[in-house]
């Protein structure tokens, strides 16, 4: 048997013994986000982009700006000009190149060089790819009559020229590659039958020979190329999609939620609507999960660093995967409730969506069987007397995976579905190697598969949370700027149940003036970020500048890490929030506020 073994996740895996594909994190603790998405853009970069254009993510300052050096024009210029230089030099050093070889050199330098510079401001070549090329091989066409005796060389260096790079990514760049390739045989051969160079008939013959078929390949390489570029940018413009629908979505999940807690707060306990209200709170709860796959999908999770319990999460989102995996499949949870569950250190919406993507592939390979999808959790303590870890096990008795397809099943855009873009597990892979994570997949086909991840339990208490908050009697008031009207009304009665009156503002020009009026009185700010007329961070820097000491709280289903342009002491609270998720903000400002 074979086992893969991917230690780094930018590393490619190496083959050891026994059906298993494992991979494991080192200690990045880089905000993950984008997991599929980025996989996908950072694989066809490399692929579809020229050397000049690609990116140096990841790399020292000091190797950054190198790379942004290199990368640019002018550089790009330098370059250019000291390999003329160079190549004069040597034209001028050799006695073999001819009689005429300090000619050569001087055009080369005074001539050949300017005109470069030339060409380059009028054709930059990170937009006219075929620019540099056809220069280049018109300026050897006509150089090699100073200097017969280097045709062989010239048409060497003419072949590497029409087969740069730049050429294959053009638009039709097959045809330009041709077209150059005729364009220096046709020259070299008139050189050469002006000059009388002997045995030019053979390479000039080679040259056309194979032309056909080097084409085809240049053919090839840019549908390729072509595909891949698409399919990049059919997700990057999914991701927009995908987030600018979820925050919406958590816009009206946030007033329906909202509504829901306070009807059950005002209807008493036995009256019948209550347990119609109860079942809206959990289908809120359960849309909620929906879109947060989709702010995941589009890298915009709603919360940073937090405490997550496994084990309620793997509950949550069973109750929502039951009605998407296929009809006869059913998911099965193995979770000891008497036993407590330490958390673990890491993104919600990034851990919920590797939960839903192992479930959700073992589903689908259960389909044909119609056996249970079985997913357990546990703690397994560390023998070093360490914090220990949190397992999670997904297991089914489907079709099961290939030996040749196991090690292939994190490489972005490998699938074996009919259906598949291959980017689930790529995503997967991401999530936990920049969680400190580790993956082990073991198959056998035709009996089912099993996908185990563990993550680091972290150091606070177990997940058993107490919902009980301490009392309070506070007073003042709030500014609420939002353009939702519904989420004014919810956060107006919320706030009214904590002692607070509010003022209202439905964008951010309107909250600036109001804040402005009653600056003294407020005694902190609640807004959204994306606003008509003027956004939430514009707005908390004109709020800041009124008075600097006030405290604001960002609530929108974005991400907080757009906010850290914004100014300091903000505290973030993610749409769609609870009655005592609001009580709780609350605390920690009115703790800054003493």
């Amino acid at each position: 048997m074979d086992v893969v073994t991917d230690r780094h996740p930018a590393s490619p895996p190496r083959i050891a013994a026994n059906h298993t594909v494992q991979s494991a994190a080192g200690g990045s603790g880089a905000r993950p986000g984008r997991a599929a998405t980025e996989a996908l853009l950072e694989y066809t970069t490399r692929r579809t982009l020229p050397a000049d254009q690609t990116s140096f993510g990841g790399a020292e300052p000091l190797v950054e700006r190198i790379g942004a050096w290199l990368r640019g024009a002018n550089t790009y210029l330098v370059f250019h000009v000291i390999g003329i230089v160079l190549l004069s030099v040597v034209a001028a050093a050799f006695p073999s190149v001819g009689p005429n070889r300090f000619v050569l050199a001087a055009i080369l330098v005074f001539v050949v060089a300017p005109m470069v510079i030339v060409v380059q401001r009028r054709f930059p070549t990170a937009e006219h790819g075929w620019s540099e090329p056809l220069f280049n091989v018109v300026c050897i066409s006509l150089l090699v009559h100073l200097v017969p005796a280097a045709w062989f060389g010239a048409l060497v260096v003419g072949l590497l020229v029409a087969a740069i790079s730049s050429i294959r990514v053009q638009a039709r760049g097959y045809i330009l590659y041709a077209g150059l390739n005729l364009l220096l045989v046709a020259g070299m051969t008139i050189a050469a039958l002006v000059h009388g160079v002997p045995g030019w008939g053979l390479p000039i013959a080679a040259v056309l020979a194979t032309l056909p078929c080097t084409t085809f390949y240049a053919y090839w390489e840019y549908t390729h190329v072509t595909s891949l570029r698409d399919r990049a940018r059919r997700v990057r413009d999914l991701s927009l999609i995908a987030g600018g629908v979820a925050h919406d979505f958590r816009n009206i999940l946030t007033a329906v939620s909202g509504y829901a807690e306070l009807a059950k707060v005002e209807l008493p306990r036995d009256h019948p609507a209550r347990a119609s209200v109860d079942e809206l709170s959990r289908g809120a709860e359960r849309a909620s999960l929906l879109a947060g796959q989709l702010l995941a999908l589009s890298g915009s999770e709603t919360a940073g660093i937090a405490d997550v319990n496994l084990g309620e999460e793997i509950h949550s989102l069973t109750k929502l995967l039951r009605t998407v995996v296929p009809k006869g499949v059913d998911v099965e949870t193995d979770i000891d409730a008497r036993v407590p569950l330490p958390f673990v250190r890491g993104y919600k919406a990034e851990l919920q969506q590797v939960i839903m993507n192992l479930v959700l592939n073992a589903a689908e390979a259960s389909a044909a069987t119609r056996s249970p999808v079985r997913v357990g959790v546990w703690y397994e303590p560390c023998e070093e007397g360490g914090t220990g870890r949190v397992v999670c096990e997904i297991k089914d008795r489907g079709a099961g995976i290939s030996a040749n397809h196991l090690p292939k099943i994190f490489d972005p855009f490998f699938t074996s579905k009919p259906r598949g873009h291959g980017l689930g597990l790529t995503g997967v892979h991401r999530i936990l190697s920049q969680h400190q994570g580790e993956i082990e997949v073991e198959s056998q086909l035709g009996k089912g598969t099993r996908a185990r991840f563990w993550l680091p339990a972290s150091t606070s208490a177990n997940g058993s949370c107490d919902n009980t908050l301490p009392s309070r009697t506070p007073g003042g008031y709030a500014l609420v700027v939002d353009d939702e009207g519904q989420i004014r009304d919810v956060l107006r009665r919320f706030l009214s149940r904590l002692g607070y009156d509010t003022f209202e503002a439905e964008d951010g020009v309107r909250g600036v003036e109001r804040f402005r009026e009653h600056a003294e009185s407020v005694d902190f700010v609640i807004m959204d970020v994306r606003m008509p007329r003027m956004d939430g961070l514009r707005c908390s820097k004109l709020i800041r500048e009124i008075r600097p000491d006030v405290p604001i709280i960002i609530s929108t289903a974005y991400a907080p890490s757009p906010l850290t342009d914004g100014p300091d002491q903000m505290t973030f609270l993610p749409k769609p929030y609870r009655y005592h998720d609001l009580e709780r903000t609350l605390q920690e400002v009115v703790g800054t506020l003493n």
